[in-house]
């Protein structure tokens, strides 16, 4: 009798294959406190700066607001960010993630989430997920970029920005 424990297969499956692993790797990462504001049309990376659970800190690695994935799967991502609003005209703000996959960062395809801003001190929560084929050693981030309104002061509020990784 095969002994899967051992590493050997029963039947066809062989069990040191990493398809028939039901170990999966996750982390959540947020802002703590001191986020960033955006005052301009230029991105700006968001601030992540905190971590609320890791699997595996030789897989999931934060360092100044970007974590490195030491793996190669897909995974699962998903962000949110809650952004308020400092002054009284009206502005909107797009928040996306980013992947360094070692040639410079670029924007996810299809992660782009609006956050409105009307006036004083409203604050709006942006969303996003998607399922991303990661290789090891890329590393991703968060950016928002006010897209429309008027020089308005948005920012962070501390404890509303969230990014999460559940390998698949």
């Amino acid at each position: 009798m095969a002994d899967p424990s051992a590493g050997e297969g029963v039947g066809d499956r062989d069990f040191n294959d990493a398809r028939y692993s039901t170990i999966k790797d996750y982390a959540s990462f947020y802002l703590g406190t001191g986020g960033v504001t955006a005052t301009a049309a230029d991105a700006t990376v968001l601030t992540v700066n905190a971590t609320s659970i890791n699997s595996d800190v030789a897989v999931f690695d934060l360092t100044s607001s970007v974590v490195t994935v030491d793996k190669t799967a897909d995974f699962k991502v998903e962000a949110e960010c809650y952004f308020n609003s400092g002054g009284s005209s009206r502005s909107e703000y797009s928040v996306y993630l980013e992947v360094d996959d070692g040639g410079g960062y670029d924007e996810v395809a299809g992660t782009r989430a609006a956050n409105y801003q009307r006036g004083y001190d409203s604050g709006s929560t942006s969303s996003l997920t998607t399922i991303v084929a990661v290789t090891t050693g890329d590393k991703f981030r968060l950016s928002i970029i006010r897209t429309d309104g008027g020089g308005t002061t948005g920012y962070q509020d501390d404890n509303g920005t969230r990014l999460t990784f559940t390998e698949m």
